[in-house]
Order: C-alpha cells, then sequence, then structure tokens
C-alpha cells in the first residue's frame, strides 16, 4: 500500500472488482494509502472491520432506538454532506416547527459554546423525541437510498413508531405528531425515573412490590423497572446490599409504568383520528416479540397499550434470529440496541452495527456511515457502489496477486545452546536444606467435593478448562453423567462456541478471550459454582505451533483463570476452585 502511488480510490475499486470476495473481508476508510497502511498496521477494531460472510443475501433488520440516545450535534456531517438525510431531516422540522416555540435545529446543531445549553434542553421528552424520531426515520431513507433495504423493522419503544411509520402504517407527518405528542404528555407526567438491573423478569419481578413495572426486558438477565424516584431508590438500594448489579437510565420518566396512566387516553385520541394502515414491511412487535398483525398496526387500542405495557426486546431478537442468516443495524444514535442484540446467544457481533456512531467517538459522521456500507458487504449483502465511485472513470491498477510480498530475508543460523545441570552439590547455608532441590508437588483442591462420588448431588454448574492428555474429559463425562450442569472450554486459535454448547478460546491472546466468555456466560445468565482449571495437565511437552512448550504454559496459567474469578464476582458472585500446584522440595 506505501510502495504504490496510484489513487486510493483505483486501488479500492481493483480490490472490489478485480478481486474474488472471499468468506472474511476487512474494510475501512481512509484518504491516503499511507493512511490506510498506518490503519491497518494499527488494526484498532473501531476503524478496521473483520466480518464473516452471514450468508447468502441475508436479510437486513432495521433497529430504531428509543428516548434517551440523542445528543447535540448528531448526524451534522451526514446533513451537509448527503442530500437524501438532509432533504428528510428538513421536511421533518418543516412540520413540527409550527407545533414548538423555539428553534428546534438550533438546539439540534448548536453553533460554538451553545453545546451544554442544548444538550440540556434536550432532555426534556416533548423535545427529544420527536428529533430522535426524524432522524431516525432520515437514516433509514438514507440507506435505503444507497441500496440497503429493511426486510423486517424493529423498535424499541418510541422506535418502533418509526418503524410503523416507515412501514407505511401511519404518514411521516402523522408520525411526528405522534411522538411530539407523546414528549408533551411525558413533560405532564409526575417525575420518574428507571433502574437497569442484571436479572431475569421474573426474577426482577419479585424485588418490585406494589409501586414499581416491569418497563421493559432486554435480555436474559437484564431488564429495567420504572417508577417514583423513592421507590426505585429503595429498590437500587436493596439490590446493592444483595450484591446484583444495577445501573440508573439518564430518563426523568417512568416510561412503561402505572404513572403513565392518566396520558392514555388523549394519546388514544390522537391514534383514533389519523388512518392506521397495514404495515407494507414486517414489524416486530414489542408487545408480543412477534411480528404484529394488520389487525394490531391499524389498532389505536395496540398502540396505547404499547406505551403503557413492558417492551419485550429480548422476544423480539429471539424471534429474529431464529433466521441467522440476518444483518441488524441500529437506526439511531447511540449504540444500545447493536450492544443488547449482539448479547443475544444466537446472534453473533459480527452481524450488528450501528448506522450512527456514539457522540464519544472522534470521527465524521460521513466516514463512519461510508465504514458501515463496506461492513454490511463484508457480511454479504450489498449496497449502491456507483455511488461510491461517483462519475469519475475509476481504472484498474497493477496490485499484488498474493496475500503477501515475498521478499527474502535471510536469517543466519544460530548454534545451540545447552547449559549443562550441575550434578555435583552445591553448599547450603542452612543444614536443613542440605539433600533437597526446589520442586513442585501437586496438592489436592480445597474442595470438599468428590467427583467420584456425585450421585444424589445437588445440580450446580461447572466451567471446565478442559487439558489436551484427556484428564478434564473424563471428570466431564462423570459430572454430566450424574445430572450435573457442566459447560467446557478447550484452547484454540480464537474465540467462539465449539458446536458441543461449550467455548473455544486462544489463551496466548490474553484476556480478550476471557472477557469474551464472561460476557456470553452472563448474557446466557449462566453463574459458575465451580472452575475446575485442568489446562496445566500435560502428557508430553509438545506444544502449539508458534510458541514454546514455556509459553504455552505460561499462557495457560491459572492465575488468568483467578483474575477471571475476580471480575466474575465483580459481576455475578460466581465462586472459583481448582486444584493449585503448591511449591515444595524434593529430596
Amino acid at each position: 500500500m506505501r510502495e504504490t502511488d496510484a489513487p486510493l480510490a483505483d486501488v479500492a475499486w481493483t480490490l472490489k472488482e478485480g478481486r474474488r470476495a472471499f468468506e472474511k473481508r476487512r474494510v475501512l476508510v481512509a484518504e491516503t494509502g499511507a493512511q490506510a497502511a498506518d490503519m491497518l498496521e494499527a488494526n484498532d477494531p473501531r476503524r478496521v472491520f473483520e466480518h464473516g460472510v452471514v450468508g447468502d443475501a441475508p436479510e437486513v433488520v432495521f433497529m430504531f432506538p428509543g428516548g434517551g440516545a440523542q445528543y447535540a450535534g448528531m448526524a451534522r456531517d451526514l446533513y451537509e454532506t448527503e442530500p437524501v438525510f438532509a432533504e428528510w431531516m428538513d421536511r421533518g422540522l418543516a412540520v413540527l416547527q409550527p407545533r414548538i416555540e423555539y428553534d428546534l435545529k438550533a438546539l439540534w446543531l448548536p453553533e460554538a459554546g451553545e453545546e451544554a445549553a442544548a444538550e440540556k434542553a434536550l432532555t426534556r421528552p416533548s423535545v427529544q423525541l420527536p428529533l430522535i424520531m426524524i432522524v431516525e426515520y432520515a437514516l433509514a431513507q438514507l440507506w435505503m437510498s444507497w441500496g440497503v433495504t429493511p426486510d423486517r423493522l424493529l423498535g424499541h419503544s418510541m422506535g418502533e413508531n418509526t418503524a410503523a411509520c416507515l412501514a407505511g402504517v401511519m404518514t411521516f407527518e402523522e408520525c411526528i405528531g405522534l411522538v411530539h405528542l407523546r414528549g408533551q404528555l411525558f413533560d405532564t407526567v409526575p417525575e420518574g425515573g428507571m433502574l437497569a438491573v442484571s436479572l431475569g423478569a421474573e426474577a426482577l419481578r419479585e424485588w418490585l412490590g406494589d409501586e414499581l413495572d416491569l418497563a421493559s426486558v432486554n435480555g436474559p438477565g437484564l431488564c429495567v423497572a420504572s417508577g417514583p424516584q423513592a421507590a426505585l431508590n429503595a429498590l437500587q438500594a436493596r439490590l446493592e446490599a444483595a450484591d446484583i448489579d444495577c445501573q440508573r437510565v439518564a430518563i426523568d420518566i417512568a416510561a412503561h409504568s402505572r404513572m403513565l396512566e392518566p396520558i392514555l387516553a388523549r394519546f388514544g385520541d390522537y391514534l383514533r383520528g389519523i388512518a392506521l394502515k397495514t404495515p407494507q414491511i414486517p414489524i416486530i412487535s414489542n408487545r408480543s416479540g412477534k411480528e404484529l398483525s394488520a389487525e394490531e398496526a391499524m389498532s389505536p387500542e395496540y398502540w396505547v397499550a404499547h406505551l403503557r405495557g413492558t417492551v419485550q426486546f429480548a422476544d423480539c431478537i429471539a424471534t429474529l434470529s431464529a433466521q441467522p442468516a440476518r444483518i441488524y443495524i441500529e437506526m439511531g444514535p447511540g449504540k444500545a440496541l447493536s450492544s443488547l442484540a449482539a448479547q443475544h446467544p444466537e446472534v453473533n457481533r459480527d452481524q450488528v452495527i450501528a448506522a450512527l456512531r456514539h457522540k464519544d467517538e472522534v470521527v465524521g459522521d460521513d466516514a463512519y456511515f461510508i465504514a458501515q456500507l463496506g461492513r454490511v458487504w463484508a457480511m454479504g449483502s450489498d449496497f449502491d457502489w456507483h455511488q461510491l465511485w461517483g462519475e469519475a472513470k475509476r481504472n484498474r491498477v497493477e496490485l499484488p496477486s498474493y496475500a503477501f510480498q515475498r521478499k527474502p530475508y535471510f536469517i543466519e543460523p544460530g548454534e545451540a545452546r545447552v547449559e549443562a545441570v550441575p550434578t555435583h552439590l552445591m553448599r547450603q547455608a542452612a543444614i536443613e536444606d542440605w539433600g533437597y532441590v526446589p520442586a513442585w508437588k501437586p496438592v489436592a483442591a480445597d474442595c470438599d467435593i468428590d467427583v467420584e462420588a456425585m450421585d444424589g448431588a445437588p445440580i450446580e454448574r461447572w466451567l471446565v478448562f478442559l487439558d489436551e492428555a484427556g484428564l478434564g474429559r473424563a471428570v466431564v463425562e462423570r459430572l454430566r453423567a450424574s445430572g450435573q450442569d457442566v459447560v467446557t472450554v478447550r484452547a484454540g486459535d480464537g474465540y467462539g462456541r465449539d458446536g458441543e454448547g461449550g467455548f473455544v478460546l486462544s489463551p496466548e491472546r490474553g484476556r480478550d478471550g476471557y472477557d469474551a466468555l464472561l460476557e456470553d456466560l452472563a448474557s446466557r445468565d449462566w453463574k459458575p459454582e465451580h472452575i475446575a482449571h485442568f489446562w496445566l495437565v500435560t502428557k508430553d511437552r509438545s506444544h502449539r505451533p508458534g510458541s514454546s512448550f514455556f509459553t504455552a504454559i505460561k499462557s495457560r496459567d491459572f492465575t488468568r483463570c483467578c483474575s477471571l474469578r475476580k471480575r466474575w464476582r465483580r459481576r455475578i458472585g460466581a465462586l472459583c476452585r481448582s486444584p493449585p500446584l503448591r511449591p515444595g522440595r524434593r529430596r
């Protein structure tokens, strides 16, 4: 890349049109060849994206977030560079402006020095909700203008209103009016709040009491409670005392709770005043987690119940994940839905992207947008490449036809050096150490469980790191024969599932694989009571290619598992027990 003077656009065109697309693909956005080379060398996963093809012509799902994800200046670069996005933003603001007494565009795109005031103003539901809806709709129209069209739609809370608009259930103008009314009504509700809790739906219901409601079920072990601030404060204190993770949501409205009941009538009156139509694109319903029927879509009572009831987002993702060949694109600010979708056990991380950058990412919205289009291609779908190449004639340039430039680098052969072990006795100062050399001796684990006598024992969860010698496999077979719940982890070249209910991770890559394992298990609400670590068990001095026996053993050090144990205790309170090796002496 550094050694060619060809324009980078011609290089990209040659790679796209003159090369066969493989299953594994990598994309990045750069302005020069040198910049592209630097990015490839740095391999920052936020700038260089690697994907596997999801399937032949995978379906595309547009996901629309609800309130709270907005930020001042979101999509500013797209507004300045993408005519389709700018057109729909202007149309939406023109519909909304006569209904309000302030300049919403000035809050959306504040002048330098006005950002803090704009951020504060955007916290009001009547301000943020219609702006988010217009941005989401304009983003969807932009992506469709580039040839990425949705096969399914999914919204979270208010986002389902945007999905209904895109599907033709209501017009653009009617949806803006509905969402603006929703925000105005929220402004009249007494102050409340929401609390995200790392518990399943049934477990959390036992903590809610008489004042709080279950607002949303976002994942197998992640739900949101909603209600008055005082009741939420009390719930948070009780959860923290029980070492259950919880975090306040940055919103002062008790959405999807009984506190909204006084506003439901006015919301329903508006819906009964517009002509709701059959969806032209399938929508997955927050109410049921299944596809929204035509009768539901055209019923004002459905949308009133949708405003008040629990958001079943986890069920929505479960329904969609039944078809594995799908790409999920979050059409809105932030990456909340992308994160939630990626945590589902049947959805891979490289199937999910966000159409708009997070506000903390230091990258232009336009460059980020082009990168996401490239990621859609990398997953096996496509878009209108003609818009990328433009009207200029692109030329095929000479590029290496192999993966590496095969330049020889001669390395002088070294001389084998083996230091002989002294055979004579060394003088020891302490007489009690005479006749001994340092050695390791195995000591039984501090564990009161005998795996040879497990029949009838209570069923517990075991996480077992399997060795290649077969000792761990024998223990697993004995545990499973007695009905224990066992998940295995084998050493491999990278992180992933092994197709047998267990996992593979690369010990040589350090903490990344362990973090991914922890996240996967936590997303399934699977908390091990015991961890059995057999990776230090060997039957010979063999090792994986690219390392040595010493480095292979060192990379599988039990201290990494203990570090995992500490993070587990902080997150899900698991216990860790394993047979250590203790220092001793051998005569």
